[in-house]
């Protein structure tokens, strides 16, 4: 018998998919609790973190608790009698990882459901299924709490629901390095934002990078917008207009940026001239 296989009882696996697929924003929903829960544990706020591969251990499995959490809470599914959680009527564990088909399956999981979720930075993608797996002979890889991964020749045992779904960029994670090195080696975090803004311009930012960006400030977002030495004043002695969603969101349409709640872009005054957009009144103002 292979570590994993199909039962001859399909029915739970069946309902528990027909369940998820039919979800209202099943996807957009799936996305927002993947990156919520990198992003809380990141705790780039607090610590300027922006990448996964800065987590501990610990700190990884905090990333599934998370996850599962935020399912949980935004489709209500209830406890599990067994397991995590109860979807259709059925007991399903949920396996979370960082590193693609890292998930540790132990003699607990045998014969169960389990609903096993993947993510990564790095290729923006993030995706889960449906897989029920079955005791064999542990292999190798397995550790000393008899614990094991799937094996290569298993993995399309997994029915997947989302298979590539996209997942929301990490700004700071993706941007050149050498332009991130010298936006975060700025030793204050109000010239630290400016720079940020100064460097990377005409590319949507969001709260997420402001905050871990200014992750040395009480209100980094306030520092973008207000007084005379917020980033939007000093960009503008450059001639670069720093769009917001706070007064500036039909200017930034109107140039080809969607943005949105807390989100900015940072463009250079000659691209309102190319493209025949007015310039916002309060960059008009002395």
């Amino acid at each position: 018998m292979d570590l994993f296989s199909n039962s001859l009882e399909e029915s739970p696996l069946d309902d528990v998919k027909q369940h998820l697929t039919q979800l209202d924003g099943l996807r957009e929903t799936a996305a927002s609790a993947v990156r919520n829960a990198i992003d809380y544990t990141l705790n780039g706020s607090n610590t300027g973190r922006y990448s996964v591969e800065e987590l501990n251990k610990t700190e990884k499995t905090l990333v599934g608790v998370l996850f599962e959490s935020q399912m949980r809470r935004e489709f209500g599914f209830p406890d599990g009698e067994t397991s995590d959680i109860a979807i259709a009527g059925h007991d399903v564990e949920v396996k979370f990882s960082l590193n693609e088909f890292g998930w540790m399956f132990g003699p607990e999981n045998f014969g169960e459901l389990c609903l096993v979720a993947f993510a990564s930075e790095a290729d923006e993608v993030y995706r889960f299924g449906l897989i029920r797996p079955v005791e064999d002979y542990l292999r190798s890889g397995i550790n000393r709490d008899k614990k094991a991964q799937l094996l290569a020749e298993d993995r399309d045992k997994i029915d997947w629901i989302i298979e590539a779904g996209d997942l929301p960029r990490n700004i700071l994670y993706h941007m050149n390095p050498e332009k991130r090195d010298a936006i975060m080696s700025v030793e204050k975090g109000t010239p630290r934002i400016r720079k940020l803004f100064e460097l990377h311009q005409c590319e949507i930012i969001d709260h997420t990078c402001i905050r871990t960006v200014g992750y040395d400030l009480s209100d980094p977002i306030r520092r973008v917008r207000r007084g005379s030495s917020s980033a939007r004043s000093h960009v503008k002695k450059q001639s670069l207009v720093l769009l917001g969603s706070d007064g500036s969101k039909e200017e930034a349409h109107a140039l080809g940026y969607e943005i949105g709640k807390e989100q900015y872009v940072c463009v250079p005054e000659k691209e309102f001239h190319e493209k025949d957009v007015g310039l916002p009144d309060w960059y008009k103002e002395n």
